[in-house]
């Protein structure tokens, strides 16, 4: 191949690159606003509205890299990975969770039922529309599933250390490898955000 038909591989090897850090960067930069702004533990309209927010800036992300559809895993999933690889993914996400926590509690039917608003509809797939969606979409094209598991993985663990600090990255990052690895079995991003959610309600115990 010569030089100059190298040239715009190498070029677009930059721009995924220069993508992949700008989508990460921005999780980051979102995690440390709404904590300077209290929304992590604020008011729980303020949390809801900062996570539509941030699934807002995933869809413009999507568009401005003009992702499809299928790139970004909006299908129906394979149901027999969903059922097998999701009880799989969620078990060993909750047992992290549970296993890390220092206290237990237990949550009323309000915080079920808030914490399924929250989660379920605004914080997992939001997340899992920039992570798991765009990002994944975006490494996968120039460098195939495996790496897009792996680098979707510890930007997922990256915008988490504001919120959790530096000790919560291997975990972090075990969670993104299990969400990746179930996007890439389903086919689907609803694997991921079903477990995604299922693990942050775990947290109303914890």
């Amino acid at each position: 191949m010569s030089t100059v038909a190298a040239v715009p591989g190498n070029l677009w090897r930059l721009r995924t690159v220069a993508a992949v850090v700008a989508v990460t960067g921005a999780g980051v930069g979102f995690n440390l606003l709404r904590l300077q702004l209290r929304l992590d533990r604020g008011p729980y309209l303020a949390s809801v509205v900062a996570f539509l927010a941030f699934g807002v800036l995933a869809l413009g992300a999507a568009r401005a890299a003009s992702l499809t559809r299928g790139e970004l895993a909006l299908n129906p999933p394979r149901w027999g990975p969903l059922a097998v690889g999701g009880t799989l993914s969620a078990a060993v996400m909750i047992g992290m969770a549970w296993a890390t926590a220092p206290v237990t509690r237990i949550a009323g039917p309000s915080q079920l039922i808030g914490g399924l608003v929250l989660f379920g509809l605004c914080t997992a797939p939001a997340e899992e529309l920039m992570f798991r969606g765009v990002l994944y979409a975006l490494v996968e094209r120039q460098w195939g599933s495996v790496t897009a598991i792996i680098v979707s993985a510890v930007g997922f663990a990256a915008v988490h250390i504001p919120v959790y600090g530096l000790g919560s990255l291997p975990v972090a990052v075990a969670a993104g490898l299990l969400l990746g690895w179930l996007r890439w079995w389903c086919n689907s991003l609803a694997g991921p955000w079903a477990v995604h959610t299922l693990a942050d309600l775990s947290l109303l115990w914890l």
